[in-house]
């Protein structure tokens, strides 16, 4: 028997830009509660759900929680994000759809 990989890839389209993307994911089978420290801060065992939650569009960088990421936007609140993200846009784009880490 081989063991599943913790992440695995989904598949996203921006709201924004109707890019098609895929983003890694934590199986829910995979997340281990490791600790919980006194300010209710969680310590998972292996890769944590939050680095995850976010999803960003490699192509115009929308990002949003994973919850409401491919939720349709309205046409004015598209517009405003189409103008701020043209002028946010930076040529040395990190790559938020691979795996993720606290650094």
């Amino acid at each position: 028997m081989t063991s599943k990989s913790p992440l695995f890839l989904r598949q996203y389209t921006c709201p924004l830009c109707d890019t098609s993307f895929k983003s890694y994911s934590v199986r829910s089978s995979a997340i281990y509660v490791e600790k919980r420290e006194s300010d209710f801060h969680v310590l998972y065992r292996g890769p944590s759900p939050l680095y995850y939650s976010i999803i960003v569009c490699p192509q115009c960088e929308y990002a949003a929680s994973n919850t409401i990421f491919s939720k349709p936007l309205p046409v004015p609140q598209q517009q405003q994000l189409a103008q701020a993200l043209k002028v946010l846009k930076k040529s040395d784009r990190p790559d938020f759809c691979g795996e993720r880490d606290a650094h």
